[in-house]
């Protein structure tokens, strides 16, 4: 089996099912969706230290696994740290890939600054906190994978610019997810 051909089709299907989960479900299942963030967040950061420690695509698999399994588990054992931490980096990280490149320190150090006081506020305001996080982050996955999926002469041969439409996808995707969370724990604590 290729494993690089099996991660071009199936890691945007699997993200786009994590992104329902946290778009949609996210507070209600606020255990298992800071687990999964934290999973994709090991996941992710050891993609970019994989190739330089195994060559064999299979392997480099497994130890990004690892890491989001470890990741996963630290995050669970803490949860008001967390929450914390989660949203933090996760802000930053936004912050970094959407409004980069990144030429000096500058955009770094702005975006450290507002994820530090955007994971102190979700430990006052918990469940506002972590039902935009996960509306958002998850928004975030679904427009990502959505649009991977699209091929690349359809997204060309459209009348706007690629970020426009990721922007308004995930903008409303955004909206619907916080709105559909806040409606349906209306009533949790």
């Amino acid at each position: 089996m290729d494993i690089t051909a099996f991660n071009v089709t199936i890691t945007p299907i699997i993200a786009i099912i994590i992104g329902l989960i946290l778009a949609f479900a996210g507070y209600r299942l606020k255990r298992i969706a800071m687990s999964i963030i934290w999973f994709v967040i090991g996941y992710s950061i050891m993609g970019q230290f994989a190739p330089n420690l195994i060559e064999d695509p299979f392997w480099q698999m497994i130890l990004r696994i690892a890491a989001g399994a470890i990741l996963s588990m630290i995050g669970l054992s803490i949860e008001k740290l967390a929450v914390s931490l989660t949203t933090g980096v996760v802000v930053t990280w936004f912050i970094i890939q959407h409004f980069g490149p990144v030429t000096d320190w500058t955009l770094p150090c702005i975006a450290i600054a507002i994820g530090v006081v955007a994971g102190t506020i979700a430990v006052w305001a918990m469940k506002p906190a972590v039902i935009v996080f996960t509306g958002i982050e998850g928004a975030n996955l679904l427009a990502t994978n959505i649009l991977a999926l699209i091929p690349a002469e359809i997204l060309g041969k459209l009348p706007f610019d690629n970020g426009l439409l990721f922007t308004v996808v995930f903008v409303i995707i955004a909206v619907v997810g916080i709105t559909s969370q806040w409606q349906s724990t209306r009533n949790m604590e």
